[in-house]
């Protein structure tokens, strides 16, 4: 959990609770090997959405490797499936409503089930992104195009290609089809559409969106009308003949069309003040909606050219089977409206901010998460529903801790105040005064009575938790400390924010007091200070942990080394990058957080690499263990909090 750097002072505050020891595992690699997603909290940047046939729940997919399922109205999490192949584009439920297919970044198509997330089949891409996917009436068949080619359809129970649809134009910018008018229509390398057979391939017509290149397609439901947008904020809409029928002008381009289920009335994502959905019939305002609105419709009428004004931004979306609801993902939220009433059922924020702590509650029941923009939320580990939120004035939730018994949260940041949070009790928070700087780490003692914690004007701070009153004050290092760590025995150690110097030590001062500007000192249990063995461990401003028995120091520099406290003399150094460092309860297993987004979980005592867990879309800042070791939770620079757990 803890992400620290240099190390500056390690002593001993009070009596504290002692953990455990766990016998250590047969087969750690087994152990290791045993981790598996159990689930994603938080949501990226929605680039897929789909509902269900019956309209009650919403299925999103975006920037990480996870499909989320919602309730549709609420917009609760109901659970977060790992997807392999990061970054889907595509996602369509079968008709009747048991499978949900999606298409990534690197053209893989892969159907789960609806119900439990399991992965049923999966057709594996050209490396090239999937453009379009489409269900067969029946739910037999799957239809499914990559950038460059090919589109092909399968049989959806196997994968294996019925029907090979390259035909002329293979680059392809998107493509949509429609079993029930037997099409395919593409957007070749010029810019045109085609629309091919979609049983033989053939290619039935051609269609010009001039004056600006087709960028964007949509079926009717019914399949007898195509609506094309141009660029150039142009939607065009054609009959499955080829005729066109209308064209709505924008000054800008749209990037956004949708039919309602009555195949007549078009919606287009705006940016106005005020918006409607119209109905077929001209100028008949259906559903305004507003707060702030973001979508326009277009009334279709045969041979008819409308005009309507507007800045126009395309979106992710999706309109229920029923007509009921429209889903849009803009920018940082994720929105439902109700199209009879245009009123707002409810949203959610996509594109979080950075993680920069997480931590684990008693028996893995919760995982509290912090965050860059101020939030420290807690969640429901096992249904990842977030169960209480918290978001702090002018700045970043530095780190955040738990209670031992799960009740309290302990919050650092973003001003010179600690803070303690009952989530669950419906209360204000805490504030505890008397640091002169900011709060940079917050650490629970192992028996729970006290919260130490970290600030900028280099000093640690003791707190008693039933009368939230400051009962010490430590001198550690005047130009700030950065974090903490805490052995199973109770040692603190106070990890620097800046790394000292390496220049020879100058005399130590008497035992408890602070260390000088210029040369950090390492304290023992007995408070007796050496600052030959604090210049010998060498980790100054890199992630570090001590073990839990407090012996020995775990830090990742260019190599992963492990450093013996009392004399400064490596045990081993092991390949590896890492960002963030995490032991487990019996100190046998060590997560490590990479900059590409994996969480390695290694062998402690050699360094040896046990297991990799990808899915993070950018560095992992922050990881942690549950008490039992049997659940790792990794945060990351991508706003998502990964839950992984072992039998």
């Amino acid at each position: 959990m803890r992400r620290v750097t240099p190390l500056l002072l390690i002593l001993t505050l009070g009596a504290l609770a002692d953990f455990s020891r766990a016998g250590p595992p047969v087969d750690l690699r087994a152990l290791a090997r045993g981790y598996t997603l159990q689930s994603v909290l938080g949501l990226p940047s929605a680039a897929g959405l789909a509902f269900s046939p019956d309209g009650q729940t919403l299925y999103a997919a975006g920037t990480d490797d996870a499909l989320r399922v919602f309730d549709a109205r609420s917009l609760t999490l109901r659970a977060s499936w790992g997807h392999e192949g990061a970054r889907v584009r595509q996602v369509v439920v079968s008709p009747d409503g048991q499978r949900v297919a999606v298409g990534d970044m690197q053209g893989n198509i892969t159907q789960h089930d609806a119900a439990t997330g399991r992965v049923i089949s999966r057709v594996k891409g050209t490396g090239r992104p999937c453009i379009g996917l489409g269900w067969s009436p029946d739910g037999t068949r799957l239809a499914y195009a990559a950038l460059y080619g090919p589109a092909r359809v399968v049989e959806a129970n196997t994968g294996r290609p019925l029907d090979d649809l390259n035909g002329p134009g293979e680059w392809f910018g998107e493509a949509r089809f429609s079993f029930e008018a037997n099409r395919v229509a593409l957007i070749g390398r010029d810019g045109l559409v085609r629309v091919l057979d979609l049983r033989t391939g053939a290619l039935l017509k051609t269609l010009s969106a001039a004056p600006g290149e087709a960028t964007q397609l949509v079926w009717s439901g019914d399949g007898q009308r195509l609506a094309v947008e141009d660029g150039q904020g142009q939607a065009l809409v054609w009959t499955v003949e080829g005729k066109l029928t209308q064209v709505n002008r924008s000054p800008e381009p749209m990037g956004g069309l949708l039919f309602a289920p009555d195949h007549r009335t078009l919606l287009s994502p705006a940016g106005q003040s005020r918006i409607s959905v119209w109905s077929a019939r001209k100028d008949t305002t259906i559903a305004p909606l507003a707060a702030p609105p973001r979508w326009l419709g277009l009334p279709i009428e045969e041979e008819a050219v409308e005009e309507t004004e507007g800045r126009y931004l395309g979106v992710p979306a999706a309109i229920s089977p029923d007509g009921a609801l429209l889903a849009e993902s803009w920018t940082d939220q994720l929105r439902v409206w109700e199209l009879a009433t245009g009123a707002l059922l409810s949203t959610r924020d996509t594109g979080l901010a950075e993680v920069t702590d997480v931590d684990v509650g008693p028996k893995a029941q919760s995982v509290v998460v912090s965050t860059t923009d101020g939030r420290v939320q807690v969640y429901d580990a096992a249904g990842a529903a977030l169960r209480a939120e918290l978001v702090l004035p002018k700045g970043p939730a530095r780190a955040a801790d738990l209670s031992p018994d799960g009740r309290s949260v302990a919050i650092a940041g973003p001003d010179f105040h600690v803070r303690v949070w009952e989530p669950f009790a419906g209360g204000p928070t805490t504030t505890m005064f008397g640091h002169t700087g900011p709060v940079t780490d917050v650490l629970y003692t192992n028996d729970g009575r006290r919260v130490l914690s970290a600030s900028s004007d280099g000093t640690l701070g003791g707190w008693d938790v039933a009368s939230r009153q400051r009962v010490a004050e430590l001198p550690a290092q005047p130009q700030g400390v950065r974090s903490l760590g805490l052995s199973r025995d109770g040692l603190i150690v106070a990890f620097g924010a800046t790394p000292p110097p390496s220049a020879a030590p100058a005399t130590p001062p008497s035992p408890g007091a602070g260390p000088g500007p210029a040369t950090p000192l390492l304290f023992t249990s007995a408070g007796a200070p050496s600052p030959q063995a604090a210049l010998k461990l060498g980790c100054a401003g890199v992630p570090a942990v001590v073990s839990r028995d407090g012996k020995h120091l775990l830090c990742a520099k260019e190599q992963l080394v492990k450093v013996e406290i009392s004399t400064g003399l490596e045990v081993y150094a092991a390949a590896g990058r890492y960002t963030s460092l995490a032991l487990s309860p019996d100190g046998q297993l060590l997560a490590a957080g990479t900059g590409g987004g994996a969480v390695s979980v290694l062998d402690a005592k050699t360094g040896a690499l046990l297991v990799s867990l990808p899915g993070h879309a950018e560095r992992v800042t922050a990881v942690a263990f549950s008490d039992d070791g049997r659940v790792i939770v990794s945060g990351s620079a991508d706003g998502t909090t990964r839950v992984w757990s072992r039998p």
